[in-house]
């Protein structure tokens, strides 16, 4: 399903399965919720569960997302010219098995400026359970476990990677992480759990704030600072 253009739709207590791209694109467009749906087994190399791109105040909430070819929920929109936020939220969502072809897949993406994402649950995944770009998102409240299952150089809470804008006044708080794993090469040989952290700020991060987080069983570290 497409949505563009459009405002308060709900689409709620729907399956979406077999679909060769992303199963829901809301783009540019305000007000509209996928809400209590079931989204399973689809997507390709970039096909996600559900992609939000612009607008504003568009909401994903207590879907179950598993089995993606890429991202499970991807949330884009705000100015980051302007610092004019967006409003998307992901809420009480429970996201596994994201990235089945595309190992970058993670539980939720976000960039732009102003989504927030609570009370999720992220778990058994290739890489990130959530990857930050942009400012001013609050990430919180979140259980991730079970995550870097099959990359390296990696970790549950991702963001900063080589852009100057990004990091500015986002926050990581009062999430609870638990096993992250990393798989990777040592001495020509695979070697897990390997090189994995738990709240990741790479790069170019700065002005993030991370408070009140429980972080445990990373092989490398609870948060690094690169």
């Amino acid at each position: 399903i497409r949505i563009e253009k459009a405002s308060s739709v709900v689409l709620q207590g729907l399956t979406f399965e077999y679909a060769d791209g992303s199963a829901v694109v809301v783009r540019n467009s305000q007000d509209c919720r996928v809400a209590a749906c079931t989204i399973r087994n689809t997507g390709d190399y970039h096909g996600s569960g559900v992609v939000i791109e612009g607008g504003r105040g568009n909401v994903v909430i207590g879907c179950d997302i598993h089995d993606t070819g890429s991202h499970g929920i991807s949330l884009s929109g705000g100015d980051q010219k302007t610092l004019t936020p967006a409003g998307h939220v992901a809420e009480n969502n429970a996201i596994w098995r994201t990235g089945v072809i595309y190992k970058q897949g993670c539980g939720i993406a976000v960039s732009g400026v102003g989504n927030r994402l609570s009370h999720n649950e992220l778990s058994f995944l290739p890489r990130f359970g959530v990857m930050f770009g942009g400012n001013r998102h609050v990430i919180e409240l979140n259980h991730i476990h079970d995550v870097s299952l099959e990359t390296t150089d990696t970790g549950a809470i991702y963001g900063g990677s080589l852009d100057w804008r990004s990091g500015h006044g986002v926050v990581i708080r009062h999430n609870r992480v638990d096993r992250v794993v990393g798989r990777g090469r040592r001495h020509d040989e695979w070697a897990s759990p390997f090189f994995a952290w738990g709240i990741y700020l790479d790069w170019t991060a700065m002005g993030v704030t991370v408070q009140g987080n429980l972080v445990s069983n990373c092989p490398r570290g609870g948060i690094h600072l690169h």
